[in-house]
Formats: structure tokens, sequence, C-alpha cells
């Protein structure tokens, strides 16, 4: 289910276990990102599965959803961790 679908519905910030928010919908019992952890299920998806196994010398992201902004939030913390957000990975 898309984002743009949990905002149609009546939708509430619900706290994951690792302190992250995720938007759930009581009618339907269902959670936009993991109840347990919303910042480890994208920072293992968008973050350790491919931004930090890409070998290439220039990465340009585009978030396409943009969604709960938490993916594209999360790539620029790394950009900025890893030192390398003005250099040459990210545009």
């Amino acid at each position: 289910m898309g984002f743009l679908y949990f905002c149609k519905m009546n939708s509430e910030l619900k706290l994951t276990e690792d302190g992250s928010h995720t938007l759930f919908v009581p009618e339907i019992d269902k959670c936009y990102h993991s109840s347990n952890s919303a910042i480890q299920e994208s920072r293992h998806i968008f973050i350790d599965a491919r931004l930090k196994q890409c070998q290439k010398d220039d990465i340009c992201v585009l978030e396409v959803g943009f969604g709960t902004v938490l993916n594209a939030f999360l790539v620029l913390v790394e950009a900025e961790r890893s030192g390398e957000k003005n250099e040459k990975k990210f545009k």
C-alpha cells in the first residue's frame, strides 16, 4: 500500500519499538513502516543493502514517492556521516 493510501485513511502516528514513527491505520490494522523499527527497516533496505554496496564513484539519489521522507533523510544523514556529501559520491 502506498503512502497516499495511508494519508487518505484515518491514519495516526505510531511510535515503533526503536523510537521512530510510522503511520498507522486502525481500520485495517496496518503500518506504513515496520512497527518494530521504521528507521532500522529503511537503513537496511536503502543504506546497507543498496547505498553502501554501490561500487560507482558517483551516485545520484532520486526519491520518487517521497512518502514520509524517511529514506531521503537517512541518505542525507549517511552522506554527511561519511563525509561525501559534497565530494564525489552524492549528487
